[in-house]
């Protein structure tokens, strides 16, 4: 897989931010919308929609949406799952879609003060 590494260190994990919008997954012709919890470079979090099919491992389309900003659209796989919420890892991110997603963070979301070792 090809794209630009986000320069995290292993171990180490991104600042999170609380931002309000939505995330579309879909997997063939099967699709599930839920608020977005949490934005990183790395990755999302988002409410569990009703029926949501996927295991971990497994890849998605995503299309991020935030009011008055435009969709962002990219991929990744469910890392985490439970009764009420899905975690999504990112597949490697161009610079562009970086730099969008860093000034999302930074614009629309606020930083998570609950990160420290979770």
């Amino acid at each position: 897989m090809q794209g630009a590494s986000s320069g995290l260190k292993p171990g180490i994990r991104p600042s999170r931010s609380l931002v309000s919008g939505q995330a579309r997954i879909r997997v063939g012709l099967q699709e599930w919308t839920g608020d977005l919890q949490d934005l990183s470079i790395g990755g999302l979090s988002l409410a569990r929609p009703k029926g949501f099919a996927l295991a971990p491992g497994s890849s998605a389309d995503i299309e991020i949406q935030i009011p008055g900003e435009h969709a962002f659209r990219l991929r990744g796989d469910v890392a985490r799952l439970d009764e009420e919420r899905v975690a999504f890892q990112f597949e490697p991110l161009t610079p562009a879609m970086e730099q969008d997603i860093k000034r999302l963070m930074h614009t629309r979301g606020r930083l998570r003060d609950d990160i420290g070792g979770r």
